[in-house]
């Protein structure tokens, strides 16, 4: 279960997820990042959301990018499905943290890790 906390953000009112000691880090950037670009909503209501909310809303907004296409047409073949299979299987491994091997040629510059690619997928950078 992760907190959240309500905040105002571009005259929006919504919720965040907030870190715990030691906690996940990179679930919980790619999620804050997805709130703040509106891409995805915690219910206002909501004190707690779990992991298995917080795949879900990621898994249904890697469905909708799809162009509208609807998930039982998605074969695993096209590439896309791929992509969106590696992603859910990635996910449970952000609950932990992410260790990453910095290239020192610029500020985005990584070794490739399977991980940074649920990064990808939503176009959100890392530095």
């Amino acid at each position: 279960m992760y907190l959240t906390k309500d905040i105002r953000f571009l005259n929006r009112r919504l919720k965040i997820i907030v870190q715990d000691e030691n906690g996940p880090c990179p679930l919980i950037s790619l999620c804050n990042a997805l709130i703040l670009e509106n891409r995805i909503h915690i219910p206002l209501d909501s004190v707690y959301i779990t992991f298995e909310a917080l795949v879900s809303l990621i898994g249904n907004k890697l469905l909708q990018a799809h162009d509208g296409v609807s998930s039982d047409t998605i074969s695993l073949a096209d590439g896309w499905g791929t992509q969106i299979a590696s992603v859910m299987d990635i996910l449970p491994s952000l609950k932990e943290g992410l260790d990453v091997n910095v290239r020192f040629n610029d500020v985005d510059s990584f070794e490739f890790m399977s991980q940074l690619s649920v990064f990808d997928s939503f176009s959100i950078p890392i530095y």
